[in-house]
């Protein structure tokens, strides 16, 4: 089966976790986040978050399917630009426990699309999420799918990641410019590619290109991909 893009969170009404902090008790307590549902956007986090309060030293549990979700701690900078450039902690086992070690609020964006509003935090541990993609989904990296329909539906942003699984013994990923994608050529090109199981992050917007050597010029094995900063 596919793996899915990563986060499912392109959606219209995306959530947000506003945490209100207070000076430590003499006791810390434990939340589940989102409670049954976990760190999903099947929650209004908003509504879970208003019937509690938080002190110093309590503790966020983040449930989470890990092959879908993840959770990154980064500065505001991050926040306003689905950066993870600079984080203070990568999330990835799907049960992960955060402890509230500072007075002030705490942000918890459960969205990886366009950023957010300005809230004037004075801490965030922001659950930042970036979009995996399986190229081809069930065909994988081949001429066996349309490559350019496979691309028409969705919508890439820097920071998604492209997963390239392919029989590497007869075939490759060779990262090149528009005109080696027209041409299909291979020089100059930004990177070759051969594990048969290549994770490519889209670092940066405007439109990149990927070619197959083997089978680019007559299985037309080659695909744009538009990136989008937000």
């Amino acid at each position: 089966m596919a793996r899915p893009g990563k986060c499912f969170l392109n959606v219209a009404a995306a959530v947000m976790m506003l945490v209100l902090i207070l000076p430590s008790l003499s006791y810390a307590a434990s939340y589940n986040v989102g409670d049954d549902f976990g760190w999903s956007y099947d929650v209004d986090l908003d509504a879970w978050v208003a019937d509690k309060t938080f002190y110093v030293n309590d503790v966020l549990v983040f449930i989470y399917d890990n092959t879908a979700h993840d959770v990154v701690s980064v500065d505001a900078n991050g926040y306003n630009t689905c950066s993870t450039s600079t984080s203070y902690g990568t999330f990835t086992s799907g049960h992960d426990e955060i402890t509230l070690t500072s007075a002030g609020t705490w942000k918890v964006l459960s969205r990886c699309r366009g950023g957010g509003d300005d809230l004037g935090v004075d801490s965030s541990i922001l659950g930042l999420c970036r979009f995996i993609y399986n190229v081809g989904d069930d065909f994988g990296w081949s001429y066996d799918i349309d490559l350019d329909a496979w691309v028409a539906d969705k919508t890439f942003y820097v920071n998604d990641v492209l997963v390239f699984i392919y029989d590497n013994t007869a075939n490759n990923v060779i990262s090149v410019d528009a005109n080696g994608y027209n041409t299909c050529s291979t020089n100059p090109n930004y990177g070759t590619f051969t594990s048969g199981n290549d994770e490519i992050t889209l670092t940066s917007a405007g439109t990149w290109y990927f070619i197959c050597s083997y089978h680019c010029d007559y299985a037309n094995q080659k695909m744009p991909v538009p990136v989008y900063s937000s």
